[in-house]
């Protein structure tokens, strides 16, 4: 991990005791820079709390419907860093970046186009 990256988790203010409020901004979490943050705000979550109780997947459907248009599946990815890091403020590093729910996005459809290859061999 590199010295940006410990610095700036460092950096971000952590729950404190139970019941008090999250301090940390939508844009403290990693892989949130000015345009995930206009999506989001766009979408109705305008805090670290809002987007705990969101589901990734549920705001990618909205933003495309919001917008009209297919959004590049690196949005979901970069959702679902967020709202894990909303869910866990001292989750691992490795686990906060967009890249890491794309890698593990992109295995689940090999495996689900293995297991349709698969099908298809099992009929012929």
């Amino acid at each position: 991990m590199s010295a940006s990256l410990n610095s700036r988790r460092a950096s971000v203010q952590r729950r404190g005791p139970e019941g008090r409020k999250d301090a940390r901004t939508l844009r403290d979490l990693w892989s949130v820079g000015p345009a995930i943050e206009r999506d989001l705000k766009s979408l109705g979550v305008h805090d670290v709390a809002q987007l705990a109780r969101r589901s990734p997947e549920r705001l990618y459907r909205q933003l495309e419907h919001s917008t009209g248009k297919k959004q590049d599946p690196c949005v979901l990815d970069t959702f679902r860093a967020a709202v894990a890091q909303a869910l866990d403020p001292d989750l691992p590093a490795d686990r906060c970046v967009w890249w890491h729910y794309s890698r593990l996005r992109k295995e689940s459809q090999q495996k689900a186009e293995e297991g349709v290859g698969r099908k298809r061999e099992k009929r012929a």
